[in-house]
């Protein structure tokens, strides 16, 4: 080896990139299941339903996703209602809401 390369020293750093976004929070409980993403949501929910199968068991799971489904829809449907002094109908497949129309 020649007396350059062997004085020469290599150093890994790892830099962290912070990104500081501003996001205008929703005014009304609607403009937060506007807001929604779709595939986020149900990304949560399979995670928490997959802890659920692994630490209890299947059926625990399923009445996990039955419950948090109905209270999602009912809580939507309930923010549906107060805004609009109309008594509508239930929406139960989302379709006031486009970005949680996806959901199962």
């Amino acid at each position: 080896p020649t007396s350059s390369s062997a004085r020469r020293r290599f150093a890994i750093r790892r830099h962290l990139r912070i990104v500081t976004q501003r996001v205008p929070l929703a005014a009304t409980p609607l403009e937060l299941y506007d807001g929604a993403d779709c595939e986020r949501v149900v990304y949560l929910l399979a995670h928490k339903i997959m802890n659920a199968a692994l630490d209890d068991d299947v059926n625990e799971a399923r009445v996990l996703l039955q419950d948090w489904l109905a209270m999602l829809l009912s809580l939507y449907n309930e923010a549906r209602t107060r805004t609009s002094n109309d008594d509508a109908a239930l929406d139960v497949t989302f379709q006031q809401c486009a970005h949680l129309r996806n959901l199962p």
